[in-house]
């Protein structure tokens, strides 16, 4: 079985199968378990633990694949999503939107070159380790030039309402890629305005083995060998943010996701925004 993502009634409805209860008691027992959480120190790791707890009670079962939803501006609709170190040295509408900027990407001893009208652009332009004045060390993070790779193709657990999230990222991708943005800001171009008129806002939605998802910044949740029970507890995290939003328009808990730094997903459809 897997979970729908798209609307939170099929959201609701297919943890109701899961679970064998009815979507009234859902809510009562979501709320319950919320309640007894603000009552302790931690009340995050509360929250999950309780939840788990219920979950484990009402089912036996587990769920194998899940869906990933991957939030991007994109000028075409790729079938596959590709980690940014293959995306950026291999021919698709990307690169060849940056190559109109003649920005280029290459690999020379397994690490990436930034060239600039055909001429390697030097590291220590973009980050200087003995200056104060670094404007793109996430420019460089993003290149794995800091000493830490972060190629990553990353998501969301959820594609109901993204403009509600508790992180921005929903708002910050309208102007642009985050890459792009960091690339405007140090070639001092027009590079996004012009690539926002071009493209289009979507959410490509993946199915993934769930476990190949990993949660970021979540170490204690990644090395839970119970998957099944942590991804249901999250989803009963945002679940609960919706159930208060009814009532105050709240922002919407949505946990942020992530695949290996190499990994390449193909595609099961596009929802634009």
């Amino acid at each position: 079985m897997i979970i729908g993502v798209e609307s939170v009634e099929k959201m609701i409805d297919d943890i109701c199968d899961f679970l064998d209860i009815v979507p009234e008691y859902l809510e009562e027992r979501i709320v319950d378990i919320a309640d007894k959480a603000a009552s302790e120190e931690d009340y995050s790791q509360a929250f999950l633990r309780l939840s788990e707890e219920f979950i484990s009670e009402n089912t036996g079962e587990s769920i194998s694949e899940v869906y990933f939803c991957h939030l991007t501006r994109s000028i075409d609709k790729p079938s596959v999503l590709l980690p940014l170190k293959t995306l950026l040295t291999t021919n698709n509408s990307f690169t060849h939107f940056l190559r109109e900027y003649s920005v280029e990407f290459e690999i020379e001893k397994n690490e990436l070159v930034m060239k600039y009208n055909g001429n390697p652009v030097p590291r220590n332009r973009v980050y200087d380790p003995t200056s104060w004045d670094n404007d793109h060390v996430r420019l460089a993070g993003r290149l794995g030039w800091l000493g830490t790779i972060d190629f990553c193709i990353n998501g969301f657990l959820h594609a109901v309402e993204p403009e509600r999230s508790t992180d921005d990222y929903y708002r910050y991708l309208m102007n642009g890629p985050e890459l792009l943005q960091d690339l405007d800001a140090f070639f001092h171009s027009r590079m996004c305005d012009e690539y926002c008129k071009r493209s289009k806002y979507f959410y490509a939605i993946v199915k993934i083995p769930l476990k190949n998802i990993i949660f970021d910044e979540r170490n204690d949740l990644n090395i839970d060998e119970d998957r099944t029970s942590i991804y249901l507890s999250l989803c009963f995290e945002f679940l609960l943010s919706w159930y208060e939003g009814t009532r105050y328009y709240s922002r919407l808990h949505n946990e942020i996701l992530r695949l290996d730094d190499y990994a390449e997903v193909s595609v099961d459809h596009y929802i634009e925004l």
